[in-house]
């Protein structure tokens, strides 16, 4: 550790009246997120989030019957987070994986059986989103298993699929 990062710690600790790890932590988890990879994944999670709330709130207006038959599979990694030990992350991961978190799997799944398939996955992306190779993956497994597998990337995309899909 430099001089002057012990300084600004060290200033942080006092005038937030925190722990001198505690300070560390801020200042580290603060230039983290100011780097610019940080606030593109923000922005773009931020912008599937707002597309996924969009999606949802229109199909349960639209299908009422079926509401509960779209969800979206909490399968953040909810287990880890800032403060953990690497230790502590491990067994939060090891803990995830045996209650069945799996990665790579669809942001929203429509369980609803129509002449052609068993269900419905659909990822969102942003315009410029790509899978990551778990989704890929995934996408493989479920479609051999019989279900349908799209990437959505705005609400007109959503709209035609579930109509499409629905009355097939």
């Amino acid at each position: 550790m430099k001089a002057d990062e012990y300084q600004q710690i060290l200033q942080r600790s006092n005038r937030d009246g925190i722990s001198f790890f505690d300070a560390y932590k801020k200042l580290k988890a603060e230039k983290t997120e100011n780097t610019e990879e940080a606030k593109r994944k923000r922005h773009n999670k931020h912008e599937e989030s707002n597309l996924q709330r969009e999606c949802v709130t229109w199909f349960r207006s639209a299908y009422p019957t079926y509401a509960l038959n779209l969800f979206h599979p909490n399968n953040e990694p909810f287990f880890g987070g800032s403060g953990k030990t690497k230790e502590q992350q491990a067994r939060s991961g090891y803990l995830a994986k045996s209650i069945g978190v799996t990665s790579g799997v669809a942001d929203l799944i429509l369980l609803l059986p129509n002449t052609r398939y068993h269900g419905l996955c659909l990822e969102l992306k942003t315009e410029k989103g790509k899978q990551r190779d778990t989704q890929k993956t995934w996408q493989d497994a479920v479609e051999k298993a019989g279900y349908r597998y799209v990437i959505i990337r705005n609400i007109f995309e959503f709209k035609r699929e579930i109509v499409e899909y629905i009355k097939t």
